[in-house]
């Protein structure tokens, strides 16, 4: 049904209630939970919507559903001062993959951060590309501190 949806229109996400979206998002079931973050990634005004939702997703115990709400906070630059706070925070994600994502979402809501939490990103985002154990991660943590550097001069 989830799919079906997907199809209707890119913001269908906005006519389901937060209430609905929050239960679609429990963890009680793998493939729900991701086809619903999936249907919210879709549009930034989906993701506005059901903000709370995805963030509280971040905690989601499937790494996919955490990188799928990672995507979808990274479509909101305009709302970086609610959320980079929790986006920072899987940074230090188990997954590899979750945390590459967490990179992206990082450097797309820098922009709009409070100074406070750029230089927290600055000092998370050095500590993984000296340390993180999977070499690919700590490459792009290196190019994401370069394009955050160039972008926010």
């Amino acid at each position: 049904m989830l799919q079906s949806l997907r199809r209707i229109r890119v913001d269908v996400g906005t006519d389901i209630p937060p209430v609905v979206m929050s239960a679609l998002l429990a963890p009680s079931s793998r493939k729900i939970a991701l086809g619903a973050m999936e249907l919210v990634a879709q549009s930034p005004a989906s993701v506005r919507h059901h903000r709370a939702a995805v963030v509280e997703s971040l905690e989601h115990p499937y790494a996919l559903v955490v990188a799928a709400a990672l995507r979808a906070l990274s479509k909101l630059p305009e709302d970086a001062r609610e959320v980079l706070a929790p986006v920072i925070k899987s940074l230090s994600h188990e997954n590899a993959g979750v945390r590459r994502w967490a990179i992206r979402a990082v450097v797309a809501l820098l922009p709009g951060a409070k100074e406070r939490d750029r230089a927290k990103a600055d000092e998370r985002l050095a500590r993984i590309a000296d340390r993180d154990p999977n070499r690919t991660v700590r490459a792009q943590a290196r190019r994401a501190r370069e394009k955050a550097e160039r972008s926010l001069v």
